[in-house]
This record gives structure tokens, C-alpha cells and sequence, in this order.
């Protein structure tokens, strides 16, 4: 006697699918340009506490890319496959926005740290 979690139906992909892992890479990416740029724009401030803000910035938008990219790579396999699980990404929006929060608190710390040093 088959269960229910035996019976297997054939998962359709329609072409919308395709496209949203498209988008969702693409968010991720157009946020990994705002957060080099915002890295790149400290870079010529031209003192050691925006150099080290920048090198922050510019380390997460480089993490994000990357993750970005696995995370397409890794959903592209599975739509191919026809894989009806692995879609959902519960890691990828914190991750972004601890990154983010972290390079804010170094910039202001750093920045406070150096204000007082005068």
C-alpha cells in the first residue's frame, strides 16, 4: 500500500519561475552596487577611520554578491531538476542586514573614536 508521502506527481515549471530566480538575483546584486558605492565614496575622505568604513562596506557588498550568486546558482539547479523544496531563502535577508548593521556600527564607532582623539 503506497503512502501519500510515496506518491510523486511531476512538479511543472513554468517559465515565470525562471524569471523570479532572475529578479531575486538581480535585487541582490543592485544592493551590492549601492553598498560599493556607498564604500568606494568613503574611500576618498582620505583618513584611516574612512579607509577602514570603506574596506568594511566594500567586504560586504563582495559577501552579498557572492552569496547572491551561489543562492541563483543553487535555485537554477533545482528548478531543473524539478526539486519541489529548497526555494525559500531564510539566511540571505538577515545576513544582509546584519552586514549592513555592522558596517554602520564600525563606521560609527570608528568615526566617534577618531572625533575624540582630537
Amino acid at each position: 500500500m503506497l503512502t501519500l508521502s510515496e506518491i510523486s506527481v511531476p512538479v511543472r515549471i513554468e517559465p515565470k519561475v525562471y524569471l523570479a530566480n532572475e529578479r531575486t538575483v538581480l535585487e541582490y546584486m543592485q544592493t551590492a552596487i549601492y553598498i560599493g558605492a556607498v564604500g568606494t565614496s568613503l574611500m576618498n575622505f582620505g583618513d584611516k577611520t574612512s579607509l577602514l568604513a570603506s574596506a568594511a562596506f566594500t567586504l560586504t557588498a563582495i559577501v552579498v554578491s557572492i552569496y547572491s550568486t551561489a543562492r541563483f546558482l543553487v535555485r537554477a539547479i533545482y528548478i531543473r531538476r524539478r526539486r519541489d523544496t529548497g526555494y525559500i531563502d531564510r539566511f540571505g535577508p538577515t545576513m544582509l542586514c546584519l552586514l549592513i548593521l555592522i558596517s554602520l556600527t564600525l563606521n560609527f564607532w570608528l568615526r566617534l573614536r577618531s572625533e575624540r582623539d582630537f
